[in-house]
Formats: C-alpha cells, structure tokens, sequence
C-alpha cells in the first residue's frame, strides 16, 4: 500500500473527536569530555540508543546523534546506520527541517510534540551559563532558547537532560545574592528572559538541581537517571493507570527510586517542571505507543522487578507496591526476561499482550554483564515501593513546597524554624514508613508459607495495606525532606 492511501485510511478511521498528534525527537548522546579536567563517560552513547528506540515507536520521527563505541555498535547493531555524528550544526539542520514539517502539520489540523533529549557530560561556564558537551563547539543553554524552544512550532516541548550541571542548561543563576545585589535592571530583566518561564509550554526534566556529577552504573549499561526515566516512560510510573506518565508521576518515581542510596556522590536530584499553560500535559502518552507489546503485573505483586532483553541489555527496573496493575510497554519482536525479586520469567517477542501472573518460573538464564555491582547501587536504588499512595503522599509534600515558596517572599525568622520542623517530620515519616515497610515484609514472608486459603485472603489484604501505609509515608517523607531544604536554603539566601 502506498503512502497516500495508506494516510486517507487513517485518517478515515480515525474518530472525530480524537486529536492527531505526531512525535518529532530529537535524542543525543555523547561520552566525550565537554571540558578539561572530565572523563569520558562509558554508556551515553548506550542511553541515547535506548531514548531513540523508544521514541521511534511513536507517530512522527526521531533522530539519533551519537558516535557508538565498540561496544554500542555491538550491543545495537540495527541502530549504527541511523546514528549520525552528534554535531550542532547537524543537529540544528534536523530541528529546522522538523520545524518546517511541524508548520505544514498544524496547516493541517495536526497537532506537534517536541521530545529534545541528551544524556552526555555539562559544565558551567564563568558567566554561570550551561553548556552541553558535543563533537565540536559545545551547546549553550542561549542557543537552546533562541535556535531551539523560541523556533519551535509544537504545542509542547519536552527538554530531558542528563548531565552534571544539567540544572543551568536551562535555568540562570537568578536567585543567587551576589548576583541580584551586583546586577543592574536591565541586566536583571535579561537574566529574567533566560529562565523556563518564557517558554510556558515546555516542561523540562533535568538529572539534578545543583552542580553534580552524572553517575553511570556497569550493571545495567547505562546513566542511573536516564534508566530510571526510561523506566518511568514505559509505564512504571502509571500510578494512576490511565496510560499517561504526567511530570509529577515522574518525579515521584526518580525520587523513590533513589531515596533508598545511603552513598552521598550517588545521591541524586531531579528537577522537573510541567508546562506552565498545561500543568497536566503528560510527558508521554502510552497509547501512542501502538506497536508495543505489553507486559501486564497483577495487581497484588509486590516487589523488585528488572527487565533485560534477550540480549542482555537492561531495559526497565522498578519497586512495585501491591494494590494497584500496569502495563509495561516493551519493543515488538524482542523477547524479554523478567525477574521478580528472586524469581525469572521469559516473556515472548511476538506476543502483543503477556500476563506475567500466567508465565512459568524458570531457571535463571542471564548472568550479570560488565563490572561488578556498586553496592550503594544494587542496595538503595528502588528500595522503596513506588505506587499510588507514594504519588498521593508526594503531591501532598509538592503542594506544601510550593507554598513555602509564596510564604517565603514575606520572609521572618520563622522560616528557619519551619525548615528545621519539616525535616524533622519528614524523619519521622521516613522511620514509621520503615516500620510499615517491616511489617508488610512480615506478612509477604508469611502469606508465602501459609497453606490455609481463607488465612492467604487474609494475610494478602495485610500486605496490600501496608504496601499503602509504605508508600504514603515514604512519599510525604521525601516531599517534606525536600521543603525542609527549600526553606533552610530560602533563609541562607535571604540572611543579611
């Protein structure tokens, strides 16, 4: 069938009231040092290859800007001839011409989304200005403002960065003292320009919200962030099962995932910010994602579930709490491994829909790839259950964050007191949610061995309701740990 009757059939069978949306992406990964004194990095080019096999399986285009290293190029064999050279004046010839096409999209009734993501090494320069490294000249937070976002003809604009200093890629260093006190107007109004807020529909979800190194891990091949997101975007964070992972089930879900690392260079902060004229824009959409099979966990599974492909290559990972289903989104024709806690499945690649609570165990098939496993990694990241009450919990602890940023212009002494007083609630809710986490432990552990099936329905009830108690607590926990250190820093800041 040729394209154009191909498209009048869709369109045909498309119904009235469904809005047509095509995809533009634009996934960049680079290991190279962006200035002197980093190291390369072994597996950007590895996250970009997985963002970019993602995105393909949504309606529009996507293109790849990397150079693999041996060791991609064998890991992604299909995917060599489609990566090209991550250069920016590359790059920005791409984005005009899906500019162009967005234009002759919207002519037609066709609505446009702009997915600009990069995994690679940053830095700051003197004038406190991000940069991201590339092969060549290096790409500034100025030129994503007026070459990228400014040009930009989509309805939303998705900006996912994973990289140190990825926070003043897009944000300036407005808020800082020295900088407010030394600046003029005019300069201040510039600085002003050069934030997120002119740019109302773009949310950006950024790797940390200060100056940090990026952090990769052997074991799954890849940047802990850019894993933890691409976990997030298959449907691991579908809190809510509604096909849609909105900013807040994202950042709930990173937040969650690394609440549970004790090593202080592996902690790790998100910044994630909705779009301003559409707060409830999701950041995908899974029911785009039309040619994927789906993987369906049962509602009353509990636990560490890890995905790896036939290839060995890690795809998802994730906490899950008992009360609540998903669908887990996985590339067609590939089949899949999935461990569940001690436990391995083998899902097929040419099944569109697999229930995992229908699959047999199997012996274990995949030994572990590359280097051995940090312990602050393999211990903490996904330790605490992600679920509709964590999401529920952390909404609540977002809203009082928010609120003490208004509260925080009508400064007093008080908000060191209130700084100190969130963090300790935020302690205590951390210690009881370990306590619930303990006592449903007990009553999983206890259900596994009880033979009696009215005592089971019993016992499984236990375990969904302290999954519940869990996840609420530990997602007030870390929302009220991070408005604590919003307002102990509002007071630093605003301390004479």
């Amino acid at each position: 069938m040729s394209i154009v009757p191909l498209m009048m059939f869709l369109v045909a069978n498309t119904p009235a009231d469904a809005e047509v949306v095509r995809r533009y992406s634009v996934v960049i990964g680079v290991n190279q040092p962006a200035k002197e004194g980093q190291k390369p990095l072994r597996f950007a080019d590895d996250d970009a290859a997985r963002f970019f096999a993602l995105l393909k399986q949504l309606p529009g285009e996507a293109s790849l800007f990397s150079l693999f290293d041996a060791d991609t190029q064998a890991l992604y064999p299909e995917l060599v001839a489609e990566a090209e050279l991550p250069e920016k004046e590359l790059i920005l010839a791409r984005l005009t011409q899906m500019f162009e096409r967005m234009a002759a999209d919207r002519k037609q009734g066709v609505a446009a989304e702009l997915y600009f993501i990069y995994s690679g090494h940053g830095f700051v320069d003197d004038h406190g200005e991000g940069h991201l490294g590339m092969k060549g000249a290096p790409f500034s937070r100025t030129e994503l403002y007026n070459e990228v976002l400014s040009r930009s003809p989509a309805r939303i604009n998705h900006v996912i960065v994973d990289a140190c200093d990825a926070y003043f890629f897009v944000q300036s260093r407005g808020t800082d003292e020295e900088v407010e006190r030394l600046l003029e107007r005019r300069a201040q109004d510039y600085l002003d320009r050069q934030t997120l807020s002119r740019f109302p529909n773009t949310g950006a979800i950024l790797s940390t919200a200060s100056a940090a190194e990026s952090h990769e891990w052997s074991e799954i091949k890849a940047g802990v962030f850019s894993h933890e997101v691409r976990s997030a975007l298959i449907g691991a964070a579908d809190a809510d099962q509604d096909s849609r992972i909105s900013y807040d089930e994202m950042e709930a879900f990173v937040l969650s995932a690394n609440a549970g690392v004790k090593h202080a260079g592996a902690e790790r902060a998100v910044f994630v910010r909705a779009p301003e004229r559409h707060r409830a824009h999701a950041v995908i959409d899974l029911s785009a994602v039309a040619s994927a099979n789906r993987l369906h966990v049962p509602e009353g599974l509990r636990g560490r579930i890890a995905l790896s492909d036939e290839r060995g290559r890690r795809y998802a990972d994730l906490h899950k709490a008992a009360g609540y289903s998903l669908a887990l989104r996985l590339l067609p024709g590939i089949g899949y491994f999935v461990k569940v806690e001690g436990d391995e499945y083998r899902v097929p690649g040419d099944s569109s829909d697999v229930y995992l609570a229908q699959l047999e165990k199997r012996p274990e098939e995949l030994a572990s790839k590359g280097a051995s496993i940090s312990d602050a990694f393999s211990r903490g990241l996904f330790a605490v259950p992600f679920g509709p009450e964590l999401v529920h919990g952390f909404e609540l602890g977002a809203q009082s964050e928010r609120a003490s940023v208004v509260v925080a212009k009508e400064r007093s002494r008080g908000l060191f007191y209130a700084g100190i007083a969130a963090g300790g609630v935020a302690l205590l809710a951390g210690g009881v949610a370990g306590g619930a986490q303990l006592a449903g432990d007990d009553a999983s552990d206890e259900y596994l061995v009880e033979m009696n099936l009215g005592r089971r329905a019993m016992l499984a009830e236990d375990v969904r309701a302290w999954d519940a108690r869990t996840s609420f607590l530990a997602g007030t926990a870390i929302s009220l740990a991070l408005t604590s250190g919003v307002l102990l820093l509002i007071d630093v800041l605003e301390s004479p």
